[in-house]
């Protein structure tokens, strides 16, 4: 005889996966926390707010000694002491891929610091030397990411990611250059 004869008859129960739901920004914040910075997706792509600008840094030289509003990428920013206190120069990247260089007084960075990478608003006076235009800052303020959806039950995870965002920042160690007074030699201007 051929067939065998069980002691058991077992059913076979058949499982059914749920359908994962995928948010389309799931890479792109995995790629923040692995590598610093999204690729599926530019970090304009995954503000909350759609307000791109008001003048691009390809236009910037048309607005010499106006103020304008602007949205940028920090890129990197460059540490330099002074007397008032530190001072910066950043490096930013505009909506259209475009770069542009801002300058930011001690003053005004107790009032607007830097938060880390990011896009940010940023409100300056253009000023144009030498066909190059720089956005001296006024105001700046980081603007936030949408939620993090992978974090959907952690509401208080949701903003983490956007901490993680890379910048590169540049710090000088030297003291501050002396002002005339202090080394008591005359200054003169360019021709005398």
């Amino acid at each position: 005889m051929d067939h065998q004869m069980l002691l058991l008859q077992e059913y076979v129960k058949e499982y059914q996966l749920p359908k994962l739901e995928r948010s389309r920004f799931e890479d792109a914040f995995d790629e923040i926390e692995l590598l610093g910075f999204p690729t599926s997706f530019t970090t304009f792509d995954l503000l909350q707010s759609h307000y791109r600008g008001d003048v691009m840094a390809k236009n910037l030289i048309h607005h010499h000694k106006k103020q304008v509003r602007m949205l940028g990428y920090l890129i990197s920013r460059k540490q330099i002491p002074t007397v008032r206190g530190t001072m910066y120069f950043g490096i930013w990247v505009d909506f259209e891929g475009i770069y542009f260089d801002t300058v930011h007084f001690p003053d005004n960075l107790l009032q607007y610091p830097f938060q880390d990478g990011g896009c940010y608003l940023l409100l300056g006076a253009v000023k144009v030397d030498y066909h190059f235009p720089t956005l001296t800052i006024l105001k700046m303020a980081k603007l936030p990411f949408v939620p993090d959806p992978r974090y959907s039950d952690a509401k208080d995870h949701q903003f983490l990611t956007q901490q993680r965002i890379k910048e590169d920042v540049s710090n000088t160690s030297r003291d501050p250059y002396p002002r005339a007074h202090e080394i008591n030699l005359p200054r003169y201007k360019m021709g005398e």
